[in-house]
């Protein structure tokens, strides 16, 4: 339930800086597309941002964690970069997703219940 609720967060967030900016989230083909980010995003986050989390821990400890936010950033980016049908034209953007991301996991993965 944990990692459906994760799938979720992701494509809804990516849902929603479409909607709130449409100039800096450009969407190909269908609105489909925005699930199948999502999902490749959600993979991401799963596989490589761990890896990134530890060559960074210095630079995240040095910043008092901020850095981190970075990190999810270099992530929606990289999903950005691997995905044709989405286009984030703004660096801040990808941070808004990331923050996002972040604040629905923070939220809502501790009322899920650890099975």
């Amino acid at each position: 339930m944990r990692i459906l609720l994760k799938w979720l967060i992701c494509c809804f967030s990516l849902y929603l800086a479409m909607f709130l900016f449409p100039q800096y989230v450009n969407v190909y083909e269908s609105p489909y597309i925005i699930i199948a980010a999502g999902t490749v995003l959600w993979l991401v986050n799963i596989f490589i941002r761990p890896l990134a989390q530890v060559i960074s821990i210095i630079a995240t400890l040095l910043t008092f964690g901020i850095f981190s936010v970075i990190v999810n950033a270099a992530m929606v980016a990289l999903t950005d970069a691997m995905f044709r049908g989405l286009d984030i034209t703004s660096f801040w953007v990808e941070i808004f997703i990331a923050v996002l991301i972040s604040v629905g996991n923070m939220i809502l993965s501790p009322k899920v219940r650890r099975s």
